[in-house]
């Protein structure tokens, strides 16, 4: 996709399609099938172990360190997701997608065979790895993949996938553990990943959005070790090593010090302090580091975040797009089980079953964004100021909901409506990127965004948990905050029902910060506002 110059006759911004790319029938169905499961998995990794982390510190044994299996994955899948990206420049983007499939089969596999929590935790970690490229590269595979003129739709339904996976991940979860046999929570990735693998790599073509630098080595003339070899040499001589460490470094950092604080340590620890002030400075250094290579050295190194695009206001409002709108999309998938579980006293399958209610609001916003946005022709920040105030409004509406033990039947409406909401502004906002970026620069933009979504949920993520914890220490005595709320067969029934009311309430606060974290999306409509408003023309 390109941006054209406003037309002068209408004054409309035009943004036309890409041309015709090279995969066609079966070949493209083919193609079609394995980023489509590639897009799943990881998407389905972040929920499946919301509903899994009982089963397996049980089995395990060490209840301690059961936070560490949702950072751990967290922490190098939001690490990675830029750099693989970055990838794609020097070693291309089948190589890539390839290796970080196979990163993730592998790691997942090793995640089903462990036989203690350390090395679960480990598997995990590496298992983020191979996600975070999976994941990036399989959605900017899509500005490829469409047709002309179809791009909205191809990305809708991405987004739709994206949403069916992370609720199925919950409802696997919770099925595959009340069997008994939590492994398969890891092992099920291995003979799906191995499909997606083998119809990637025999239906992808070698020089499928292949890069200029991409080319300079190949295979044929230097064999595999020359090959890795040169590759190598390209990516620290060209690729912006240093970027790419301050990077990854910063976020790394940031989600540790997030993850944990108030939940292993407090946020006045000097560990959690240390975290996040190194992270600090190396955040810092990398947006100084890019203005200066940006400024002074253009055209010797390929940053990882061209200095040029800040001067962009469409391209700054979707980055910015991509932080406020990661919080709710994921805090919902996460919050909306725990709360039926714990104050609905539901069942994990029961509670997965439950979300569909929100999870199929998400793919309908994603089609009336696409039916918007081609056959209507509506401007994008109009699509994103609908989608926030649906998710603004259905949020602050779940915050009312009542903290009986009964569910209230109104709340599943509240539910679709946040949904549609965040259908209709994430599609919106994985649409625009290829509008508004030039071609060249489209890989490192789709990182930079998941990347920079990935943190604002992280970010959104340890604020909702603050809230509960501390409004849950305030309202229970000691022994009854410090009790596992799903389990508590040893207090009487007032003494339940009180706890469970609690929780609720707690739940209801954390939904009133989901809104504020929404709402902020009318920043990004003001940020992307002009004159002439961005569309998308086939």
């Amino acid at each position: 996709m390109t941006k054209t110059l406003s037309d002068a006759s209408s004054g409309a911004t035009e943004i036309q399609a890409s041309p015709t790319p090279p995969l066609a029938g079966i070949r493209l169905w083919c193609v079609a099938i394995g980023i489509g499961l590639s897009i799943f998995l990881p998407a389905a990794e972040i929920t499946i172990i919301s509903t899994s982390l009982v089963t397996i510190t049980n089995e395990l044994m060490n209840h301690e360190q059961s936070s560490w299996l949702i950072t751990a994955y967290l922490l190098t899948f939001t690490g990675f997701l830029a750099i693989w990206a970055k990838c794609t420049d020097i070693f291309g983007f089948k190589s890539s997608l390839l290796s970080s499939l196979f990163l993730f089969v592998v790691f997942s596999g090793g995640c089903g065979a462990v036989q203690t929590m350390n090395q679960l935790i480990i598997c995990r970690a590496f298992q983020g790895i191979g996600g975070s490229g999976v994941f990036s590269l399989s959605l900017l595979s899509l500005t490829s993949l469409a047709p002309p003129g179809k791009f909205d739709a191809v990305s809708a339904a991405g987004s739709a996938v994206i949403a069916v996976g992370m609720v199925l991940g919950a409802i696997f979860g919770g099925v595959i553990c009340s069997a008994g046999a939590w492994r398969w929570i890891f092992l099920y990735n291995v003979p799906a990943g191995a499909v997606s693998w083998v119809l990637i790599c025999v239906a992808i073509p070698k020089n499928f959005a292949r890069s200029s630098m991409s080319d300079k080595s190949s295979l044929s003339s230097s064999g595999i070790w020359g090959y890795v070899l040169q590759k190598t040499k390209l990516f620290l001589t060209t690729a912006d090593p240093i970027g790419c460490f301050l990077l990854l470094g910063f976020s790394m950092l940031f989600v540790t010090a997030l993850e944990e604080a108030n939940v292993t340590y407090a946020w006045s620890s000097a560990l959690i302090i240390s975290f996040l002030t190194v992270s600090g400075v190396l955040g810092i250094g990398f947006l100084l580091w890019e203005w200066y290579i940006g400024s002074h050295r253009e055209g010797i190194l390929v940053p990882m975040f061209p200095w040029k695009m800040t001067r962009d206001r469409l391209w700054m409002g979707v980055l910015l797009g991509f932080f406020v709108s990661g919080p709710a999309t994921t805090i919902l998938y996460i919050q909306i089980p725990q709360r039926l579980q714990t104050t609905n006293d539901s069942s994990p399958v029961g509670a997965s079953v439950k979300l569909l209610a929100f999870a199929l609001g998400s793919p309908v916003g994603s089609f009336f964004c696409t039916l918007l946005l081609g056959r209507f022709n509506w401007p994008y920040v109009y699509i994103i100021t609908m989608g926030a105030v649906l998710q603004t409004a259905g949020s602050f509406l779940l915050s009312s909901v009542p903290t009986t033990l009964h569910i209230w039947p109104g709340q599943y409406g509240y539910m679709m409506l946040t949904g549609i909401g965040v259908g209709l502004s994430m599609t919106s906002f994985y649409t625009a990127i290829p509008m508004v970026v030039k071609k060249e620069q489209q890989p490192i933009a789709v990182g930079l965004s998941l990347q920079t979504r990935m943190l604002g949920a992280s970010l959104g993520i340890a604020i909702v948990n603050s809230i509960l914890i501390n409004y849950v220490k305030s309202h229970l005595s000691p022994i009854e905050a410090a009790a596992d709320p799903n389990v508590l067969s040893g207090f009487g029934p007032d003494t339940v029902q009180r706890i469970r009311a609690v929780y609720g309430a707690g739940y209801n606060l954390q939904m009133k910060a989901v809104g504020a974290f929404s709402a902020a999306q009318f920043l990004v409509v003001a940020l992307m506002w002009k004159k002439d408003q961005a569309r998308f023309i086939k």
